[in-house]
């Protein structure tokens, strides 16, 4: 989320069920580079996989840039070739244990390296699978930010 977009997402979360990209990293939360700078985005939420819905989701691997806020059409059709670009959950997982991904310019299976974040559309009803907050980095502005975005969930959210 951009430090600019939490009251947006906050409002979608206190109504009736919405979308909402995420990431699936890797184990231990590791060797994967989140959407956005640090600076831009300073600290994101921490959803549950086995609490939420993925019958539904749409997902697309690292390094695909899904951008579903432009590609997602008011009808729920995807635009420019997104569709072609789908994959399962069950390919993000297998990508993810291998530190694998397509790059995007050149096509090559690239291995080893932090990988680029990828993208699940999730249906999120309210808090139900939110689990935690987490910051960015160590820095002192992006703690501050994960603590007030923690207590604006406890004030907007049961």
């Amino acid at each position: 989320v951009k430090n600019e977009g939490w009251s947006e997402l906050l409002d979608k979360l206190q109504g009736v069920r919405t979308r909402t990209p995420v990431s699936l990293l890797p184990a231990r939360g590791q060797g994967m580079r989140l959407f956005a700078d640090p600076w831009r985005a300073a600290c994101g939420l921490i959803w549950d996989l086995e609490d939420l819905d993925l019958s539904d989701a749409l997902m697309w691997p690292s390094g695909y840039f899904a951008k579903t806020e432009f590609n997602l059409n008011s009808d729920g059709t995807l635009a420019q070739g997104r569709t072609e670009a789908l994959v399962t959950l069950e390919a993000l997982r297998r990508d993810n244990d291998r530190r694998e991904f397509i790059e995007s310019l050149t096509g090559k299976v690239v291995t080893g390296c932090v990988l680029p974040y990828n993208e699940i559309l999730a249906a999120v009803d309210g808090a139900r699978g939110l689990v935690g907050i987490f910051a960015r980095s160590s820095s002192v502005k992006h703690l501050l930010m994960a603590m007030g975005v923690r207590d604006w969930l406890a004030k907007r959210l049961p």
